[in-house]
C-alpha cells in the first residue's frame, strides 16, 4: 500500500510525464508546420528564378533572331552592290570592245544578273533560316524553364504537405502518449493503494 502522501507526488509525476509527452508532441507539430513553410517557399523562389530564366532565354533569342536577320540583309546588301558592280563592269567590258548587247552578251549579262538575285536571296533565306532556329531554342529553353517552375512547385507542395503531415502525427503521437502515460499512471497507482 502507498503512503498517503505519496499518491499527490505520484499524480504530479504523472502529470509531469503527460505534460512532457504533450510539449514534444506540440513541438514536433510546430517543426513540421516550419519546415511545410520553408518547403513552400524554397519552391516558390525556385519556380521564380525559373520564370526569370524563362524571360531571359525569350529575350535572348529574339535578340539573337534579330542579329541573325541584320546580319543577312547587310550580307545580302553588300553582295548585291559587288555583284552589281561586276555586272556594270562586264557591260563596260562589251561595250568598250565594240561588242552590241544584244543575242549573246545580252544573255550573258542576264544569266549573271539572274544568278547574282539568286545569290543574294539565298542569303536572305539563310538568315531567317538562322533567326527561326534562334527563336525556337530560346522557346524550347524558355519551355524547359517554365516546367522546371512547374515541377519545383509542386515539389514543394509535395514536401509542405508531408513535412505538415509528420507534424500532425508527432503531436498526436505526443498526446496519445501523455493520454497513455497518464491511464498507465492512474492504473497502477490504483493497484498500489
Amino acid at each position: 500500500m502507498a503512503a498517503i502522501g505519496a499518491v499527490p507526488l505520484i499524480y504530479a509525476g504523472l502529470a509531469a510525464g503527460a505534460g512532457s509527452a504533450a510539449l514534444g508532441g506540440v513541438m514536433a507539430f510546430q517543426q513540421g508546420q516550419y519546415q511545410a513553410k520553408v518547403a513552400e517557399q524554397n519552391a516558390k523562389y525556385q519556380a521564380s528564378v525559373a520564370q526569370q530564366n524563362a524571360a531571359f532565354y525569350t529575350a535572348l533569342g529574339e535578340q539573337n533572331a534579330k542579329t541573325a536577320e541584320a546580319t543577312a540583309a547587310a550580307e545580302e546588301t553588300r553582295m548585291r552592290r559587288d555583284r552589281a558592280r561586276r555586272l556594270a563592269a562586264s557591260a563596260a567590258k562589251f561595250g568598250a570592245s565594240g561588242v552590241q548587247l544584244t543575242g549573246s552578251p545580252l544573255e550573258v549579262l542576264a544569266n549573271e544578273a539572274s544568278e547574282n538575285e539568286e545569290a543574294a536571296l539565298l542569303v536572305r533565306y539563310g538568315g531567317q533560316v538562322e533567326a527561326q532556329r534562334q527563336r525556337l531554342n530560346a522557346q524550347i529553353m524558355a519551355r524547359r524553364e517554365l516546367m522546371g517552375a512547374g515541377a519545383a512547385l509542386y515539389s514543394g507542395q509535395i514536401g509542405s504537405d508531408a513535412y505538415a503531415g509528420q507534424g500532425q502525427a508527432s503531436l498526436l503521437a505526443g498526446f496519445g502518449q501523455a493520454a497513455g502515460t497518464s491511464l498507465l499512471g492512474i492504473g497502477q497507482l490504483q493497484l498500489t493503494t
